[in-house]
C-alpha cells in the first residue's frame, strides 16, 4: 500500500518500485492501450513528455504476458543511474570525434550495437558458457548499474582505443568470430525465450549540446535498424525519448527520419484512460475488490468508482457547475504524474489536516478546490523546468504572459512576445516566442465552444502528433494549469477545456464525461 496520504500513488515510477518491490506489477494497471502497443514486435520507439508513463512502461516489460516467456533486459534508471551513466560515457564518445553529424552518427549507431550485444550477453552468461566468455570478468554485481558500469567501461577501451576510431574497433568487434558465435546462440536462446531489450534514456537534455543529441540520434538510428533484423528472431528493443526533445532530434539531427522513426507510439493519454488508471489505483490502495467495476466500460468505472469518492458534479471557484472528471482533468496536460499529483493533494486537503489513515470517504468539495489550487502552480513550474533544456530561461520567457486574459486574439502573442526579447539566450523572433507557449502547452487554439458560451474546447499541442502553429488571426486560449502561475485574467462564467479532439465535446455541456 502507498503512504496513507498519496492514495493515488507516488508521482514518479522510480520511487513506487523502490516502495513496492515485486507487488508493483500488483499495482500496475494493464488494460491501457499503450501497454499493447508498446509490445508491439514493430514498436522499437517510444514518445512521450515527462510524467508520460515512459519509465512505467519498461517496467512493464519485465511482466507482460503478451509475449510468452520472454526476458526483459533493461538498460534503464529505475533502480540505479544506468541511464545517466551510460550517456555520460556514450557523450565521451561522440566527443571524442568531434565529427559533423553525417559522420559522427553512423559511428556511434555501431557503438551502440556493440553495447546492446554486450548487455544481452551478460544478461545471458548463466545460461551458456559461450556468454559468459564475452562478457567482463570479475565479480560484478547484476543490480544498481554495476553490471553496465563495467560493460561501457569495458566498450569505451575496445571502442576508443588509442586512435579514436570507433568505427574500426566496432567493426573489428561485430566481426569477431566468437562474438558472433555468441550471437547466434542468442538468436537460437530467443526462440523459446523471446528478448525485450528496453533503454529508457534520460528525461533531462541539452540541445546545445551537439554530442549528446548525436549519441540519442544514433540510438534511434541503431534501434530502427537492429529492430528490423532481429525482431523476427524475437529479439525487440525499445527506445524512450522524452517528447519535450524529440521534435528536434527528428527534425535537425537524426539523419534519415523516414527510415529511422517508423511505427512510433506516442504517449497521449485520454480521458477515459487517467479515469480508468486514478480510479484502479484509489481501488487498490483501499483494496477492495476490483471485480466489483467493468474496467472496459468507463460510464461503471465513472459511476461506481469515481463519483463515490469525489462526487458528480462540483461548483468551482468561479460559481460555474461542473463534471468532477473533467473539472479535475482539465487543470492537468493529460498525464498520469500530473494527475497523480493533483488527486493526492486534493486527498490531503480533504483530511484538513487529521494524521489519520485515509479513510476513502467522500472528498469535500473545500477539499477538491482547495487541492487542485494548491498543487497547480508547482505542476505548471515543472512544465518550465522540463523544457530548460530546450529553451534556456524557459520560465523568464513565459513570464511575458502574466496577467493575460484567459481568451485572447492570436496578434496578442506578437505584443507580448517583443518584450522577452532580452530573455533569449539565442536568436529571438516573433515566431520562436509563437513556437515556445504552442510547445509547453501554455497556449492552444479554440477549436470549439458550447452554444450557450459556457464552454471553450482548445487544442493543445502536447496532445498531438506535430506543431500546432498559431496565427495572428486564431481565437487562443491559456491552459488552465497556467492560470495561477501567470496570473491570468479569467472570464468567470467560461470554462476552457484542453481536451483535443474530442467528437463527443457537447457531453460536456451537459455535465457527462468524454472520451
Amino acid at each position: 500500500m502507498i503512504d496513507r496520504f498519496d492514495p493515488f500513488g507516488l508521482p514518479d515510477c522510480e520511487s513506487e518500485v523502490a516502495f513496492l518491490g515485486d507487488t508493483y506489477r500488483d499495482y500496475f494497471f494493464r488494460n491501457i492501450k499503450y501497454n499493447h502497443a508498446a509490445i508491439d514486435p514493430r514498436t522499437y520507439l517510444i514518445v512521450g513528455r515527462r510524467g508520460s508513463g515512459k519509465t512505467a512502461l519498461t517496467q512493464f516489460f519485465s511482466f507482460q504476458d503478451e509475449i510468452p516467456n520472454a526476458i526483459a533486459i533493461g538498460m534503464s534508471d529505475s533502480r540505479g543511474n544506468e541511464a545517466e551513466l551510460y550517456q555520460q560515457v556514450m557523450s565521451k564518445l561522440a566527443a571524442s570525434q568531434n565529427q559533423p553529424r553525417e559522420l559522427a552518427i553512423p559511428e556511434l549507431a555501431r557503438a551502440w550495437e556493440c553495447l546492446l550485444w554486450k548487455v544481452i550477453f551478460y544478461r545471458l552468461r548463466d545460461r551458456n558458457k559461450i556468454f559468459a566468455d564475452v562478457t567482463p570478468s570479475g565479480d560484478i554485481e547484476s543490480h544498481a548499474g554495476n553490471f553496465l558500469r563495467a560493460i561501457l567501461l569495458d566498450l569505451a577501451t575496445l571502442l576508443l582505443g588509442s586512435d579514436n576510431q570507433i568505427t574500426r574497433h566496432a567493426e573489428r568487434f561485430l566481426a569477431d568470430a566468437q562474438i558472433n558465435a555468441a550471437k547466434q546462440a542468442a538468436i537460437k536462446f530467443a526462440k523459446n525465450n523471446p528478448l525485450i531489450i528496453f533503454v529508457d534514456t534520460l528525461e533531462t537534455y541539452t540541445l546545445r549540446d551537439s554530442g549528446t543529441m548525436k549519441v540519442l540520434a544514433a540510438l534511434v538510428q541503431c534501434a530502427a535498424d537492429f529492430s528490423q533484423r532481429f525482431r523476427q528472431h524475437d529479439i525487440h528493443i525499445k527506445v524512450c525519448v522524452a517528447a519535450e526533445i524529440f521534435a528536434q532530434l527528428r527534425d535537425s539531427v537524426i539523419l534519415n527520419p523516414l527510415k529511422s522513426v517508423r511505427d512510433e507510439v506516442y504517449l497521449h493519454w485520454r480521458p477515459k484512460e487517467l479515469l480508468r488508471l486514478m480510479t484502479w489505483r484509489m481501488w487498490k490502495h483501499l483494496k477492495r475488490p476490483t471485480s466489483a467495476i467493468d474496467w472496459n466500460d468507463y460510464r461503471s468505472v465513472l459511476e461506481n468508482g469515481w463519483i463515490p469518492f469525489f462526487g458528480k458534479t462540483i461548483v468551482n471557484g468561479s460559481g460555474v457547475v461542473e463534471s468532477t472528471f473533467p473539472y479535475v482533468l482539465r487543470h492537468t496536460q493529460l498525464r498520469p504524474r500530473q494527475l497523480i499529483v493533483l488527486c493526492n493533494s486534493i486527498a490531503r486537503c480533504s483530511q484538513d489536516g487529521v494524521a489519520s489513515e485515509w479513510s476513502g470517504s467522500i472528498f469535500s468539495r473545500p477539499g477538491v478546490v482547495g487541492g487542485i489550487k494548491a498543487a497547480e502552480e508547482r505542476l505548471a513550474e515543472e512544465v518550465f523546468n522540463s523544457y530548460e533544456c530546450v529553451y534556456q530561461n524557459a520560465a523568464g520567457i513565459g513570464g511575458a504572459l502574466a496577467g493575460i486574459s484567459s481568451v485572447f486574439q492570436g496578434s496578442e502573442l506578437d505584443r507580448r512576445g517583443k518584450i522577452t526579447s532580452s530573455e533569449w539566450t539565442t536568436h529571438y523572433s516573433l515566431n520562436s516566442f509563437r513556437r515556445f507557449v504552442s510547445e509547453l502547452g501554455i497556449v492552444g487554439v479554440v477549436r470549439k465552444s458550447a452554444a450557450n458560451g459556457k464552454y471553450l474546447a482548445a487544442d493543445f499541442e502536447y496532445s498531438a502528433r506535430g506543431k500546432i502553429d498559431i496565427t495572428p488571426d486564431d481565437t487562443c486560449a491559456i491552459h488552465p494549469m497556467f492560470y495561477q502561475k501567470l496570473r491570468v485574467q479569467f472570464d468567470k462564467k467560461t470554462v476552457v477545456f484542453p481536451f483535443p479532439g474530442q467528437e463527443d465535446f457537447d457531453e460536456l455541456e451537459y455535465g457527462d464525461h468524454i472520451d
